[in-house]
């Protein structure tokens, strides 16, 4: 396996695996490794679907 450098590690939290029985996602986190270490760099929301849509691109260490 190559040494990454960079990896942002996505994690999401759903209220099941099916959405035509109206299961959703509830929660997404995220943290950056660099040089296989996690750094103080993460991001943590909760998702409500009612609500204005959020993006990930508003935070600086979004994919560059």
């Amino acid at each position: 396996m190559p040494n990454m450098e960079r990896l942002i590690v996505l994690d999401t939290e759903t209220t099941g695996i099916r959405p035509e029985e109206g299961h959703r996602i509830i929660e997404v986190g995220a943290v950056q490794i660099l040089n296989r270490e996690i750094t103080n760099t993460e991001f943590h929301k909760y998702v409500q679907p009612n609500q204005a849509s959020w993006r990930l691109s508003q935070y600086p260490w979004h994919y560059r």
